[in-house]
């Protein structure tokens, strides 16, 4: 099972005053939190509860991780956007560099909707940064690679 740091990150924007950090010093924060190997966005094609949108993350993620053999990390967020308001996740994935992007963009692409996985840029960092600073959405982070 995926681990979650939720408390830790709870804890590390109490200590850091979130909200009053710049977006800069955030993004140092997500950007060394782990080897970051992805930023990928995933769109629903349908308007799913968040309860059930935030476990088949879950279950992607847990997919990736046992096919990938080895302990990997995650942050994301959720957000709403585009003319119709479609939820969708912006995200970051370590400890994947041995797999192919294309064949896990294929899956989340039936499983979600439409879905872009790329190499991992420090913009990405920068982009989840401005959605958990400026637009006040939550950080999620886990996986078994953030707990070493």
């Amino acid at each position: 099972m995926l681990a979650d740091h939720w408390r830790r990150q709870i804890e590390w924007a109490k200590t850091a005053h979130r909200f009053d950090q710049p977006r800069d010093d955030y993004q140092e924060y997500i950007s060394h939190l782990a080897p970051w190997s992805w930023s990928a966005t995933f769109t629903f094609r349908r308007r799913p509860g968040r309860a059930w949108a935030l476990a088949a993350m879950q279950r992607y993620l847990q997919e990736l991780e046992t096919t990938a053999g080895c302990d990997i990390a995650w942050a994301f967020v959720e957000d709403y956007g585009g003319p119709d308001e479609r939820y969708h996740f912006h995200l970051l994935i370590g400890g994947v560099d041995h797999l192919s992007t294309r064949s896990w963009e294929l899956k989340a692409g039936r499983r979600f909707g439409n879905s872009e996985i790329k190499p991992y840029n420090r913009h990405d960092a920068r982009y989840i940064a401005k959605k958990v600073v400026e637009e006040n959405r939550d950080l999620h982070l886990g996986g078994a690679l953030l707990s070493r």
